[in-house]
């Protein structure tokens, strides 16, 4: 059982007041709702993504923050439909993103790996060129654990020479 314990202080022209919170959650790793579990996840993911561009600017490439913007997102072979992806799936075809319309080309895309801190907000950033992280890859092997939540962000696209970014892509490897 996890207990916060809040006081807040408010005072002005001399009143004074004490605002008393008590929360209570009851937590356990198994009783922790998948579907949650994924929400919570895309949200932490989704607010880190802000620092993204930041963070990978020392990478060589393009700097996605200053394309246009389409609306879909990318997605990886392999995946199942509840985003999931099996860890000697990911280890034997690594990571190919995939576009629903294939006349768009992609450059290059961040993977979003968890540092494993047990931090809420610790990533890595690594930038890909082309469409493919080699499932031999020694960094992804090294970062990568069942039951991880990775993102793939910050996708440059290109069609007919014109470079676009799309929308960030969260998925779960499983065992």
């Amino acid at each position: 059982m996890f207990v916060l314990y809040t006081n807040l202080g408010v005072s002005g022209n001399g009143f004074s007041s004490r605002l008393n919170c008590k929360i209570i959650a009851k937590i356990a790793r198994y009783q922790i709702d998948r579907k949650i579990l994924r929400e919570f996840m895309r949200i932490g993911i989704s607010i880190s993504l802000i620092f993204l561009s930041i963070i990978a600017i020392g990478q060589q490439g393009i700097d996605p923050a200053k394309l246009p913007y389409v609306r879909y997102s990318p997605s990886i072979s392999g995946i199942n439909s509840q985003n999931e992806i099996s860890i000697n799936a990911l280890f034997s075809q690594g990571i190919k993103v995939v576009l629903a319309d294939a006349s768009f080309k992609v450059i290059q895309f961040d993977v979003v790996y968890d540092c494993h801190s047990r931090s809420l907000f610790d990533f890595d950033v690594k930038r890909y060129q082309g469409d493919m992280v080699d499932g031999q890859d020694q960094y992804l092997r090294k970062r990568v654990l069942a039951g991880d939540g990775m993102e793939i962000a910050n996708t440059v696209i290109e069609k007919n020479g014109v470079r676009y970014r799309m929308k960030e892509f969260g998925f779960l490897v499983t065992n």
